[in-house]
């Protein structure tokens, strides 16, 4: 009989995001769908033992801003069902040193979906076709067909929902998923 090991995971904390434009980000995430800011804060390199490069890697003299973003519980999705938890995304825009290297300031290519190691945040909405058309007016890329979840799903909970993914303007993936109304 397997012995439990000396730890334990307590639950979800957050999904974090590097971003390129915080501004552009918070468009996107406040203004389009609507999520509410938690906090920002900046973390300047001049706080003892440089947290920035620290817990992150980022180089050193790195300036790391931050917003976190709260996300609604989801219950029936498996979510937390305790008001004082609150799910979250942690929007990160660094800004690096000026003598920072070519090498440092280059930009990875965007994952596509299938790409081994590539993330996603689901999102539960109402409105799917709404929040479809606000992000194509402003610019943003709508990359998959509206996938119906038919009647005979033998995942019944899933039944009739609709899903499509999205990019973020920082090319971040974005699933929306349309619970059908009851009743």
């Amino acid at each position: 009989m397997a012995t439990a090991p000396p730890f334990k995971v307590l639950g979800y904390g957050h999904t974090g995001i590097t971003v390129r434009s915080m501004s552009d980000s918070l468009r996107f995430w406040k203004d389009i769908l609507g999520l509410p800011i938690l906090w920002q804060l900046s973390v300047p390199s001049t706080v003892p033992g440089d947290p920035t490069h620290t817990i992150t890697g980022a180089p050193a003299g790195a300036i790391m801003h931050v917003t976190w973003i709260g996300l609604p519980q989801t219950p029936h999705a498996g979510g937390s069902s305790d008001p004082g938890h609150i799910s979250a995304l942690e929007l990160i825009q660094y800004e690096l040193a000026a003598d920072a290297t070519e090498e440092q300031k280059s930009r990875t290519p965007q994952a596509r979906s299938w790409d081994v190691g590539a993330l996603h945040v689901n999102l539960l909405v109402q409105g799917l076709d709404a929040i479809i058309e606000r992000v194509k007016a402003e610019g943003w890329s709508v990359y998959s067909g509206i996938f119906t979840v038919p009647e005979e799903s033998p995942e019944e909970r899933s039944r009739g929902q609709r899903i499509c993914y999205l990019r973020g303007p920082d090319g971040e993936m974005v699933e929306l998923t349309e619970i059908p109304s009851k009743g």
